[in-house]
């Protein structure tokens, strides 16, 4: 899966490309363009910096942790007050479609939003919003846990205590 997102199928002619913030060139298919994910996306941000207040019954708060699995336990998801929740939407509401990318901590998991349901997020979690006519959410999603992806996030990381990959 990680060739045929960065090179195709079926794709025999392929040429050496300068990759931005990597020095070596990689060989993508001649008629493949590079494009920056900010072109290809109508939203690219991040949740709450601040630790909201968590209670018991509320509206659920995802971290790295939640979806590092296959499926999202939603039982197991902290719960934030709706009020919280309606100031921290604000910066991008999470929809179907739109692909969660962790970058803070353990960088580079990426999981597509495709349950219809209300959820806040912590900054440890991007939201990508793919413009869906050009870049669809399972390919942007294989492409961004793929070899030359994850090479440029670690290029752009700022490591110390934790990894955080910023948003620019």
């Amino acid at each position: 899966i990680q060739d045929i997102a960065t090179t195709g199928v079926g794709n025999e002619d392929l040429e050496a490309q300068k990759v931005p913030m990597l020095p070596e060139r990689w060989k993508i298919p001649t008629h493949w363009g590079l494009e920056f994910l900010e072109d290809l996306s109508t939203l690219i941000t991040d949740g709450a910096h601040q630790t909201p207040t968590y209670v018991e019954s509320g509206i659920p708060f995802l971290k790295v942790e939640n979806i590092k699995n296959e499926e999202i336990d939603w039982q197991s998801v902290a719960r934030i007050p709706e009020d919280e929740h309606k100031e921290l939407i604000k910066r991008g509401n999470p929809t179907e479609g739109d692909v969660l990318l962790s970058k803070n901590g353990t960088i580079g998991i990426s999981k597509i939003v495709d349950y219809d349901r209300e959820f806040s997020h912590f900054v440890s979690l991007a939201l990508i919003r793919p413009k869906q006519d050009i870049l669809l959410s399972d390919y942007l999603a294989t492409v961004l846990e793929s070899r030359i992806c994850m090479d440029q996030a670690r290029a752009r990381s700022k490591t110390g205590t934790v990894t955080n990959l910023h948003l620019e």
